[in-house]
């Protein structure tokens, strides 16, 4: 069951009403409206019988001499804070996980790149390279079919970069 003020808050989304009650709250989410319905069918459909003082806050102008003592206890504000610090703690937690989301995207951004681009790398230094430089990048990217994952690049580079000085170490122990 949600709190109180969340389920107060969800009504002021779906019916643009600001209420107050006693009691917890009889459902998750509230039932969405109904045509030509009355306040007292409203009531029971969506508050039902568990709760109690239901009160609706609607805008009044109070006459000149009204105290203002009498006007904060009419309104019994302390509701009305708890669900504004409900809303602020879920637009709050939403702002969070949108900028997670957004950290995962640009990490996911630099953990990988197109594989047309480390292509079109090697296509510029066409004639640069030496030919099994040459051979063994273009088959690393036979390899793989979506984006490269930087990683994995950096990984087969440095396995192939040990075997050539491995390599060359064998041969230049035989001179």
């Amino acid at each position: 069951m949600p709190s109180k003020e969340t389920y107060c808050y969800r009504i002021l989304k779906t019916y643009s009403l600001i209420v107050d009650f006693r009691g917890n709250p009889p459902r998750d989410n509230v039932p969405a409206p109904v045509e030509g319905e009355t306040y007292k069918q409203w009531k029971k459909r969506v508050l039902g019988d568990v709760v109690s003082d239901v009160v609706i806050y609607t805008p009044n102008t109070p006459t000149p001499q009204t105290r203002m003592s009498t006007l904060q206890n009419e309104a019994g504000a302390i509701h009305l804070e708890k669900i504004f610090k409900n809303l602020e703690r879920t637009k709050e937690k939403q702002k969070k996980e949108a900028v997670i989301a957004k950290a995962i995207e640009i990490e996911n951004n630099f953990v990988s790149f197109p594989k047309y681009a480390f292509i079109n790398i090697l296509d510029a230094l066409d004639g640069k390279l030496e030919l099994p430089v040459q051979n063994t990048l273009i088959e690393f990217t036979d390899r793989i079919s979506d984006d490269i994952n930087t990683k994995e690049l950096i990984e087969f580079l440095v396995e192939k970069y040990n075997s050539a000085v491995k390599h060359f170490r064998k041969l230049d122990n035989k001179k």
